[in-house]
């Protein structure tokens, strides 16, 4: 069965510290990538089923976003400095199916 799909490194948020203590579950962080800057996009609960999209930005600028639902610990961190630990995955999006020829 033929398939079209693309693939891209998303990268999966684990924890947020906020003054060196954890807001989410206090989820081991040795060996995970980490970002610190400021926190945006979490000024309200995720309402929905979608995934929300929070934001850290660097000093530098750079922007990591974290496809993640916004849970109300997190609200508070909003626009302050935090650090985001992370792991990084695949994610693969299928485009189009179709049947095989015969």
């Amino acid at each position: 069965m033929p398939f079209n799909y693309t693939s891209e490194l998303v990268p999966n948020l684990i924890e947020i510290e906020l003054n060196a203590k954890p807001l989410l579950n206090d989820n081991t962080v040795d060996g995970l990538n980490k970002v610190t800057g400021t926190l945006s996009g979490a000024e309200s609960v995720t309402a929905s089923d979608l995934l929300g999209l929070v934001t850290v930005t660097d000093n530098a600028g750079k922007q990591t976003n974290f496809p993640y639902y916004v849970e109300p610990i997190m609200i508070p961190a909003n626009g302050k400095e935090v650090t985001v630990y992370y792991k990084v995955r695949t994610e693969n999006n299928i485009l189009s199916m179709g049947l095989p020829s015969s």
